[in-house]
């Protein structure tokens, strides 16, 4: 073989496993142990043993390995500030390591933090340009810019370079519903759960998919589907409540919102909606009382304030129902003004 080509041959191999290992974390047992964790929620006790190996170890690549799960099991527990200090850490010790910048960004995103989960995400796919959960990130950003078909692009992408993850067919999913391309969207949905039947996300966002076409039977299954696999999400009883509230079912939607109150006391949705309940049931006392609530949380709500005052009008509080409606509409709510007009001379 000419020694030219061989050269080029063996530069070709070079880059190609260069790129495929440029940040490749460490693989120990220990570090299987912990994927183990991850994968069953055990955050808590991952988080123990990664703090009692990290002073054990003077590897910087496994060091970085080590923060980066510490990160995951930190996003699990919801503790964003943590996982940020220790995606830091693992970018630290392995400036390379993509996964971590990926990860980084997701939380930034949860954040609303949009510069700095641009960035990451940048910086990640500039690192290898081959990993789908990358443009699965840069996805849902485009999708929190109200950009669907250049989301879309991305989650093609995501689809191209792994075939077997569900969160790309689920969010690409996601875009083709917002681009009102149904068909391909339930298509998507399908295919998401053909490779993972328990795939949450699937359930929740098929469901809102559902809801946009009117159905809502389908919808409500695919809730209770997703309220199954994780419990404690108040967003997911939630989401249900407002199902519930579209058929009518008033019952059922009390017991979500309740439900997601038990998850977190300070949901301001939950006390408005709980409030709207009661004074379908003509108990304006108790309305007032979660309107009350909801706008010790929320002060500037004019929802709140608009229900509030048509409660205390229903009581023959004129006064306050005015006040309240006045300051609703000062803030911008479509219907104050006509309701004043009528009710406040």
């Amino acid at each position: 073989m000419n020694c030219q080509i061989k050269t080029w041959l063996v530069y070709v191999i070079f880059i190609m496993f260069w790129k495929q290992n440029i940040a490749q974390t460490v693989n120990t047992p220990f570090i299987q142990k912990m994927k183990g964790g991850l994968i069953f929620k055990d955050y808590k006790n991952v988080l123990l043993a990664i703090d009692k190996e990290i002073p054990l170890v003077h590897d910087d690549k496994l060091l970085s390995t080590l923060y980066l799960y510490r990160g995951k099991a930190d996003v699990g527990l919801k503790s964003t500030k943590e996982a940020i200090k220790d995606f830091n850490a693992s970018i630290k010790y392995n400036s390379k390591c993509y996964e971590a910048f990926v990860l980084r960004s997701k939380v930034y995103l949860d954040l609303n933090d949009f510069i700095n989960a641009e960035k990451d995400i940048s910086d990640a796919i500039q690192l290898n340009n081959m990993y789908s959960d990358a443009y699965i990130v840069r996805g849902k950003l485009q999708i929190q810019k109200n950009n669907s078909q250049l989301a879309l692009v991305d989650f093609n992408k995501a689809v191209e370079l792994n075939k077997l993850n569900p969160d790309a067919f689920c969010m690409r999913a996601l875009a083709k519903k917002n681009l009102n391309d149904f068909v391909g969207s339930l298509e998507d949905y399908k295919q998401a759960l053909l490779i993972d039947e328990n795939h949450s996300d699937t359930y929740f966002l098929r469901s809102e998919l559902f809801v946009a076409m009117k159905k809502y039977k389908e919808a409500i299954e695919d809730l209770n589907f997703a309220v199954e696999m994780d419990e404690g999400n108040e967003l997911l009883y939630y989401s249900r409540s407002q199902v519930k509230m579209l058929t009518k079912d008033y019952k059922g939607a009390e017991k979500d919102l309740k439900s997601v109150l038990e998850y977190n006391p300070d949901y301001v949705f939950a006390y408005y909606y709980l409030g709207i309940i009661k004074a379908q049931n003509s108990d304006y006392k108790g309305a007032i009382k979660l309107f009350d609530k909801s706008l010790s949380l929320v002060s500037n709500d004019f929802n709140s304030l608009y229900q509030r005052g048509l409660a205390k009008q229903k009581i023959g509080d004129k006064s306050g129902a005015c006040n309240d409606v006045k300051k609703a509409g000062a803030l911008g709510h479509l219907l104050a003004q006509e309701w004043i007009s009528k009710n406040c001379k």
